[in-house]
């Protein structure tokens, strides 16, 4: 298992869809809790890889921390990258972004056969200067 994580963090740092895509099921689950969206094909698994690294062509992943139980992963991670191009509508600010959060995975016979991805999306907002920094409105009063 750790050499199938290390594969993935490596092929999302090399923006290597096509050894991305070799990790996963071809009929694999996947949702993105951050953003609603849930897919059951790899067509729309590789469709989401190339949309996030057209918005952040720089795009860069780290691992903080992992456990591993049998077939199960987890994972947390942080993302960095400058807000390049076009992500969920929102045209690109130039801001350099530093998100965590976790994917859950879930492996059969040496493939990645559901994945869960949680992020603070409100906080990638407030990055990209789309929302007001919390820590200043709450001290504002």
């Amino acid at each position: 298992m750790a050499t199938l994580t290390q594969s993935w963090i490596k092929a999302w740092n090399d923006h290597e869809v096509e050894k991305l895509l070799s990790l996963y099921d071809e009929h694999s689950d996947c949702e993105i809790i951050s953003e609603n969206y849930r897919f059951t094909d790899s067509r729309s698994f590789e469709e989401m890889v190339h949309r996030f690294l057209y918005a952040f062509p720089d795009l860069h992943f780290e691992t903080l921390e992992k456990l591993e139980e049998n077939d199960k992963v987890a994972m947390l991670w942080i993302a960095r990258g400058t807000h390049r191009g076009k992500y969920i509508n929102i045209p690109p600010t130039g801001k350099k972004l530093e998100v965590r959060g976790t994917a859950f995975f879930t492996l059969k016979n040496g493939k990645i056969v559901k994945t869960t991805f949680l992020w603070d999306g409100a906080d990638m907002l407030r990055q990209m200067g789309l929302l007001p920094d919390v820590r200043v409105a709450m001290w504002s009063v």
